[in-house]
């Protein structure tokens, strides 16, 4: 029974898991869809070094850090390339740690290739960072001719996710313990009644024997 309440427990707990994981990624997903609709299209495709001082940056900057803390988007910006290097391109997050235009990207043109082709990417799992548990989602930046000008990346805060999967699987666990307890006490109850009834046919038998064979015992 314990064996089997911990299979149950580890299947449970894979299938939450799975399932909660979906649930984040979707939700990533919607973010940055809704998110790229604040995106001055023609900034994106005309920027360069040194215009985060100008206001047409700083408008746009404003707007999309007003929507990520509406839609629990932890980090927001746009990305462009040069065919062989990604570089920030407007960075929401108006702090000294937030990127200015030109900063070299972590991941190459190579890993977001097919964005900048124009093909929507979503992480499909958590990202244990040390900035927090993260869902990113790349969606192509694409102008009135149809061509890609950039790249809009949203780091979804996942952390609600991750605490109702943990919630979830606490009272998975809860559960199994009340059934495995239930299951013991109903086992020890038919163990007993067992166990008496061998004891009654045992004493019977002794009293057969010790009756030199009186069947009537």
């Amino acid at each position: 029974m314990i064996v089997l309440a911990v299979a149950i427990e580890l299947a449970a707990y894979k299938g939450i898991s799975n399932g909660m994981v979906a649930m984040g990624v979707s939700q990533a997903e919607v973010a940055a869809k809704i998110l790229i609709d604040s995106v001055d299209v023609e900034l994106v495709k005309n920027l360069k070094p040194g215009d985060e001082s100008t206001d047409a940056y700083k408008v746009q900057q404003a707007l999309l850090g007003k929507q990520q803390d509406k839609y629990n988007v932890k980090y927001v910006y746009t990305l462009y390339t040069d065919g062989k290097n990604v570089y920030y391109g407007i960075d929401a997050d108006t702090s000294s740690d937030g990127a200015a235009i030109g900063d070299e990207f972590e991941y190459g043109y190579e890993d977001l290739e097919t964005v900048f082709e124009g093909e929507d990417f979503v992480q499909d799992f958590i990202d244990e960072t040390e900035l927090g548990q993260l869902i990113t989602a790349y969606i192509p930046i694409i102008d009135e001719s149809g061509n890609v000008v950039g790249v809009l990346a949203c780091d979804y805060d996942a952390q609600g996710v991750i605490e109702q999967q943990q919630s979830v699987v606490k009272q998975v666990v809860i559960i199994a313990i009340i059934c495995l307890v239930i299951a013991c006490v109903l086992l020890g109850i038919i163990t007993f009644a067992i166990v008496r009834g061998i004891k009654t046919v045992n004493g019977k038998m002794h009293d057969l024997v010790n009756n030199e064979g009186d069947l009537t015992q």
